[in-house]
């Protein structure tokens, strides 16, 4: 009797679980989240958001992509969008649905075998790759093989905003012989249509334990009730090495550099051209920077440091964090704020930790080729609060 009735709770459960997403019958979009850091995947998503709209497909939300040494080995680790996020609120307006539910109720019935493409710019070699690297071990993790790949020379169709455009794409990939289009990586927007997509951030909200995490933590550290100014200091021999290199980037896009430079009304090359301190600020650019704002007039009393790595490998503190702290306390507008440091080391739920502190900051300091600081700044944007960047104090309107 208990296993019966245990049978029918499970058979329950399952109906209940495969009734609750209906199929899409103009099909699914789907990605590998493999290039960038967490940042950038967030970008990411709200492109390819966009792009699923824009073809009345539903978006299957993958993990967060992480690669990291664990022991002698780089490793692939996924994070679920829930783990970090609210997927109830991003799924609101419909049209999303988690990699796991797809897998489990829509792909056995609608995505069968013999359909399964995967799509990419180019071959090598004949393929696309998706089988190679960390690649392999996003589709190997959710369980996805493909019966063959497919070249598609352009992902920049304007999808999203452009009726023709949308009924080409249509035609050439009709949902159902294509009813998945599964790409090696994110689909990309034009950037003349960027400042359109962020304001899907406002479906990108913490979970609440997070945010539960954040208050305790501001009341340990005294910053309850006090202004908040939040800075994104990055301090990785990573970006030091880019950074030299910016000279090369003078008529195309570095990482997050248009929310900076911008683009022109020809939409291929910058505004205003990239420096090596808005890249990579000096400890002068970042006091300046941040001394300069009125900090007695907006009563902003607790100095928010966000920072990669902040120490020398050896728990001490790198000699960069020091020297902008000191040069700091030397200010005489400093003297009455609290200075707070909080390191990620890599790490992305300390990355999600920190983010979800600087979005309710009264004011943020990014940087400009940072997608960390770029998240931050589309949060602060649409609640209408107030940012800039080191080395740039004056904003642009087409940024990303």
């Amino acid at each position: 009797m208990v296993k019966f009735t245990l049978f029918l709770f499970l058979t329950f459960t399952s109906i209940c679980g495969a009734s609750s997403y209906k199929h899409n019958p103009e099909g699914y979009v789907i990605y590998c989240p493999c290039y960038g850091e967490l940042g950038e995947q967030l970008m990411q998503l709200l492109d390819a958001l966009s792009f699923a709209k824009g073809l009345s497909r539903s978006l299957v939300v993958p993990q967060f992509l992480q690669r990291k040494w664990i022991g002698n080995n780089y490793m692939t680790i996924l994070h679920n969008y829930s783990s970090f996020f609210d997927m109830d609120e991003l799924s609101h307006d419909g049209g999303v649905i988690s990699i796991d539910d797809f897998m489990q109720y829509i792909a056995p019935k609608y995505w069968p075998l013999r359909k399964r493409y995967g799509f990419c710019h180019t071959f090598n070699k004949g393929s696309c790759g998706l089988d190679q690297h960390h690649y392999g071990d996003f589709w190997q993790e959710n369980n996805i093989t493909f019966a063959s790949n497919r070249e598609q020379f352009s992902q920049y169709w304007g999808v999203e905003f452009s009726w023709s455009a949308r009924r080409n794409y249509k035609a050439m990939y009709p949902a159902w012989k294509y009813p998945v289009l599964a790409y090696k990586h994110a689909p990309k927007i034009n950037i003349k249509d960027t400042l359109k997509v962020e304001k899907a951030q406002i479906r990108i909200k913490f979970q609440r334990s997070i945010m539960q995490q954040v208050e305790n933590y501001k009341r340990k550290h005294n910053m309850m009730g006090y202004g908040v100014l939040a800075a994104m200091i990055l301090n990785s021999r990573t970006l030091e090495r880019f950074c030299q290199h910016t000279s090369y980037y003078k008529y195309g896009n570095f990482l997050a550099s248009p929310q900076c430079t911008g683009i022109d009304r020809f939409w291929s090359r910058r505004t205003r051209q990239l420096t090596h301190d808005m890249c990579n600020p000096s400890v002068e650019t970042i006091v300046g920077s941040i001394t300069n704002i009125s900090l007695a007039r907006r009563n902003l009393k607790v100095l928010f440091i966000s920072t990669d790595h902040p120490d020398d490998g050896m728990g001490h503190e790198s000699l960069h964090i020091k020297n902008i702290k000191r040069a700091l306390r030397k200010h005489p507008i400093m003297q009455q704020v609290r200075i707070v440091v909080r390191a990620t080391y890599g790490d992305y739920s300390r990355w999600i930790f920190n983010l979800a502190l600087m979005v309710k900051a009264q004011f943020f300091v990014g940087n400009c080729v940072d997608h960390y600081s770029s998240f931050v700044r589309r949060d602060i944007k649409l609640h209408r609060k107030k940012f800039i960047f080191f080395a740039n104090q004056t904003t642009i309107p087409s940024i990303i």
